[in-house]
């Protein structure tokens, strides 16, 4: 192959989570073992699931074949995204000679919550810092915990938190990711 697409990114992040951005931008690299070579045409497929991400079934967006050069900052232009959504991605791209690569391995992202109505939690606050504010000022935070039992395995879970980064998150004892 003369071309290969790699460093799949969404929004500068590869496979990022809780993306807030109702179009996201995604981008590219291109590599190749011979000189000179270039892009001169790409092809997006994004899906909600990984086994409808083919040229045929791509059921968010299939760009088809454009004619550029640009691999930087290209806006998605499928359908409506929603809150949570995961969207799993790959392109293809054509070299100076009109060859198109092999699709890339797949990469994905998932979109956060984009309306104020999506957020369904409850506040979590000590009660004693929440009635006298000032006279805790100086004192360390409080450590807030909940304890909760799964009835079933899971296979994948996301937390939602924001305190203006003011927190760390974590679940058995571990620190969970920033992001």
């Amino acid at each position: 192959m003369s071309i290969n697409p790699i460093r799949m990114r969404c929004e500068y992040l590869e496979n990022p989570l809780g993306v807030d951005a109702r179009q996201p931008c995604l981008s590219w690299a291109v590599k190749s073992a011979q000189r000179g070579q270039l892009q001169t045409a790409y092809q997006i497929l994004v899906a909600a699931d990984k086994k409808n991400l083919t040229p045929t079934k791509a059921d968010l967006w299939n760009s088809g074949k454009v004619a550029s050069s640009d691999s930087i900052q290209i806006t998605y232009a499928g359908k409506p995204l929603d809150s949570g959504m995961r969207c799993f991605w790959k392109i293809r791209a054509w070299d100076r000679h009109g060859k198109a690569s092999d699709w890339c391995s797949v990469a994905e992202w998932s979109m956060g919550l984009l309306k104020r109505s999506d957020w369904k939690g409850k506040w979590i606050a000590d009660p004693e810092l929440a009635a006298f504010p000032d006279k805790h000022a100086s004192e360390p935070a409080a450590m807030l915990r909940k304890t909760f039992r799964l009835r079933k395995a899971v296979a994948r879970a996301t937390v939602y938190a924001t305190a203006a980064g003011v927190y760390d998150l974590q679940i058995n004892g571990q620190s969970v990711a920033n992001h």
